[in-house]
């Protein structure tokens, strides 16, 4: 029915609910999805040396500046990579008018649908006067999908759901660009930062990713009702440390056996954790959505939102946007 789904996208908490939905629709229809990056306030930025740079190199501007050094579309189209959806990016600078704008990019992408959240508001009146959903829903020649993201109260069901999913969301995004620094045409290769990108992945598996999901794991064991499709998961987390080890003896071997086996390394370290996600995400969230109680939703929540996880995960945010930024702005 649909084959081309815009959906305007930020990097507010809430645009993560946004992209989940379009490519979960996209994915239902076997269309692709184009990823929409506006930024509303680009004149704020359109000074000093950020203005010189946006004067002589306006694509390395927008990377730099507006994209979060890529970070916004690496995120998306990782998403999108987990559920099997092709994917594009648009970034640029908005006049003013969001609303025009993503009218506007919709019919130059070619999209036959729009997919836009909707964010809570103080009143009702603010929201159908002031919400760019409302303006494009009115101005929009095409369809427009609207995904619920900001009115209901947030609980510990929700918060542990959206903390799996933006997690997967930034550790495919993370190897994608390392797949994309390792690729032949890469013009430099920095051997620092592939080897605090590993060290990174190592430990991110290790403290966070295994742990986390392994509570989530034995709450599901422990329910009623069949465990198929979990023992694959299982499996899949015992799979993860042998595949970095792999690319780990590539890349030390790299200098007298060449680059060939880290980028073949790399490349299905990448396939495995799209699939891996892939299956966490309809197996394991979809069935601890259905079948997990409150109660079973608190006990996993308080074993997880301690303050020791608090503390590495704010630890471990931070060094993945340092690493992240260090892949560089340039244009492809």
């Amino acid at each position: 029915m649909y084959k081309n789904i815009l959906i305007p996208i930020d990097e507010s908490a809430l645009s993560m609910l946004v992209i989940e939905r379009g490519v979960e629709l996209a994915r239902a229809f076997g269309a692709r999805v184009t990823f929409l990056y506006l930024s509303p306030d680009a004149q704020d930025i359109l000074k000093g040396d950020a203005g010189l740079l946006h004067a002589v190199a306006p694509g390395l501007f927008a990377r730099k500046y507006l994209w979060a050094d890529g970070y916004v579309e690496a995120k998306a189209r990782g998403w999108a990579r987990v559920a099997g959806v092709e994917a594009n990016f648009v970034g640029g600078v908005a006049s003013g008018r969001i609303h025009e704008e993503i009218v506007v990019a919709a019919q130059a992408q070619g999209a036959d649908l729009i997919v836009i959240g909707s964010h809570g508001r103080a009143s009702v009146l603010h929201k159908i006067f002031d919400s760019v959903t409302v303006k494009v829903i009115l101005h929009s020649p095409l369809p427009v999908f609207v995904a619920d993201t900001g009115v209901a109260s947030e609980t510990t069901k929700s918060r542990l759901i959206a903390c799996f999913r933006n997690e997967h969301a930034a550790w495919i995004a993370l190897v994608d660009k390392l797949v994309e620094a390792l690729r032949p045409e890469a013009a430099t290769l920095d051997a620092g930062l592939v080897d605090d990108v590993l060290a990174f992945l190592e430990r991110f598996g290790r403290e966070m990713h295994g742990p986390k999901e392994g509570h989530l794991l034995a709450a599901l064991n422990a329910s009623a009702g069949s465990n198929t499709g979990l023992a694959r998961i299982h499996a899949q987390h015992a799979e993860e440390p042998l595949r970095l080890a792999a690319l780990r003896a590539a890349w030390g071997a790299h200098r007298q056996e060449g680059l060939a086996e880290v980028r073949t390394a790399a490349m299905a370290l990448r396939v495995f954790i799209a699939e891996h996600l892939a299956d966490e995400n309809r197996m394991m969230l979809l069935r601890a959505d259905d079948t997990l109680s409150d109660t079973d939703w608190e006990r996993v929540g308080s074993e997880i939102f301690n303050i020791e996880w608090q503390e590495q995960s704010a630890a471990r945010q931070h060094e993945f946007g340092r690493l992240f930024a260090r892949f560089g702005t340039g244009d492809r």
